[in-house]
């Protein structure tokens, strides 16, 4: 069967969107006790309820649904829906960062030791996936696996496929002993674990993903962990429940998104990139945002007059610097503070592309590879924007 173009599939994937701005409410939805969570469904595939996408099989299958047997028991796992039950947490400020970081996989070809301003490392790639363990007992054997310099500080980033995601779940107590243990490695931030939130699934698994990510961000900063949280969202309604759950914890200095998957499209990416400017909006305290993919994003993140407060911050996918030694990334400085404390509107745009060094890679007898090499090593682009202020109705 002919694989269905990627604009196809947007248009499939668009029928779940939720928009009550152009939808009307599902009519099942008026009858679900969790109406004042959820909000209600406003789509366009005609969906009587979130039930409609059940799959009809609930013995073989793994959703958060009310017609699965197990449904019971993964709510009391997180002690329900209602943010209100995640508890709270001692606020550690998260630390200042370089806009942009590159995140490696492993040591790759490289002879020298990598030594950036900061280098982003996978979470679940310091885990034993047979014991569930730490793989490394002190920072010089992290530091030997991956190639990076002892002295170059450690993020931890909490994005990975479901499967990944699930695992660390699944580690249960040993989460606790597992993130104290990763304090003496060195590791100076983290953002917590994206738990997948579709749009094709029975809500009530949206709120189990929800729910969890609150968990995990609790128990990563009551260790004393600077972590961002990742307010993953399918709805309206969602972002101003995380809204809401930011404004209350204010232990909470930073926030996380990815714009590699879900939010990748154009028209999908746009409305998220408004729902995290209307939660700054809310919010009326410096936040550090750190963003992952989606290059595109930058420019219309931060809202100057309302002020996304504090800096825009990347940790980039560049599979360069695991092997090839190519890194290119897309990074926003902040503005400058007016005596009302708010940030200019004028913002200053900076664009790094930073090409294969021969002295991190070995050389190669490939045209191609030793053309790379002798590329410029960095390119610096400054452009002045000027960004209207956002109004939401």
């Amino acid at each position: 069967m002919k694989r269905p173009t990627k604009s196809r599939r947007l248009r499939r994937e668009a029928r779940y969107w939720d928009d009550p701005n152009r939808n009307t409410a599902s009519l099942g939805c008026s009858r679900c006790p969790e109406l004042g969570v959820c909000g209600g469904l406003h789509v366009r595939s005609g969906a009587f309820d979130c039930l409609t996408y059940c799959c009809g099989t609930p013995n073989g299958c793994d959703i958060v649904c009310p017609r699965n047997s197990t449904f019971v028991d993964r709510v009391r796992e997180v002690g329900g829906f209602d943010f209100g039950n995640v508890r709270r947490a001692t606020r550690v400020e998260f630390p200042p960062l370089p806009h942009s970081i590159p995140l490696i996989y492993s040591r790759g070809r490289r002879r020298a030791r990598f030594r950036p301003a900061a280098v982003g490392l996978l979470l679940y790639q310091l885990i034993d996936r047979r014991t569930g363990e730490l793989r490394f007992g002190d920072r010089s054997a992290l530091c030997n696996y991956f190639g990076i310099d002892p002295t170059t500080p450690i993020v931890l980033t909490g994005t990975a496929i479901d499967k990944t995601l699930e695992r660390w779940w699944s580690l249960g107590g040993q989460r606790r002993a597992i993130i104290a243990n990763m304090l003496s490695l060195g590791i100076i931030a983290a953002t917590t674990p994206n738990y997948s939130v579709f749009s094709d699934v029975p809500r009530w698994d949206n709120f189990h993903a929800m729910v969890r990510i609150g968990i995990s961000w609790q128990e990563m900063t009551e260790a004393g962990l600077p972590t961002a949280l990742h307010v993953n969202a399918r709805s309206q309604v969602d972002w101003r429940r995380w809204t809401d759950f930011v404004l209350q914890r204010t232990e909470i200095t930073a926030i996380a998104y990815e714009f590699a998957t879900g939010a990748a499209g154009r028209t999908r990416m746009a409305y998220h990139v408004d729902e995290l400017r209307h939660l700054a909006d809310r919010v009326d305290r410096p936040l550090t945002l750190v963003i992952r993919g989606g290059r595109r994003v930058y420019p219309r993140s931060v809202n100057p007059t309302r002020g996304l407060p504090c800096s825009i911050q990347r940790l980039t996918c560049g599979r360069s610097i695991v092997g090839r030694g190519l890194f290119a990334g897309t990074a926003i400085l902040p503005g400058r503070q007016r005596p009302d404390g708010r940030t200019s509107t004028s913002m200053t745009y900076l664009s790094t592309t930073i090409a294969q060094c021969s002295e991190r890679a070995r050389p190669s007898r490939d045209k191609k590879s030793r053309a790379r090499a002798t590329a410029p090593r960095r390119v610096l682009i400054r452009a002045r924007v000027r960004t209207p202020p956002v109004q939401r109705e």
